[in-house]
């Protein structure tokens, strides 16, 4: 074999391997983009790949934004990205927001995003927040109205 078969074979392997790693990296996003839509969540594929050329975990973010979904809440695809890229901890302020919905706690997503990057640990806040009150309820002993 000459120098011209061999640069030819080398540039084939090359092609290949390129082609593997292309293909993996859409089987990827192809699962993702079904698990999102089947969840009823919208990821369009565009913004997967975004993701993926911008190096964020797009596996994290859609599994956050159907957990997110599921509990009702809306938090946008681009908060959560950001959130991941300032370096918060994702599923975590998702996790409080669901805390904070089922206990009837406000939170934003901008109030629980800051105080996750801030340092505190956003679930403990959310459970140590006070509770809106159910109004008022009769003291069986004085017979009044009061507030619990």
């Amino acid at each position: 074999m000459d120098l011209f078969h061999l640069t030819y074979i080398g540039l084939l392997v090359v092609i290949l391997i390129s082609v593997l790693v292309f293909a993996a990296n859409l089987l990827h996003l192809t699962r993702l983009y079904v698990r999102a839509t089947v969840s009823g969540v919208r990821v369009s594929f565009g913004e997967l790949l975004g993701m993926r050329l911008r190096k964020i975990d797009a596996a994290l973010i859609v599994n956050a934004r159907i957990q997110a979904a599921a509990a009702g809440l809306d938090v946008s695809l681009a908060d959560l990205q950001t959130h991941y890229v300032v370096g918060g901890d994702v599923m975590r302020v998702v996790n409080a927001m669901i805390v904070a919905k089922r206990t009837n706690a406000e939170l934003s997503w901008k109030t629980a995003a800051a105080i996750d990057l801030s340092g505190g640990d956003v679930l403990d806040a959310t459970r140590a927040a006070p509770r809106p009150r159910n109004g008022s309820v009769p003291f069986a002993s004085a017979g009044k109205a009061t507030l619990q």
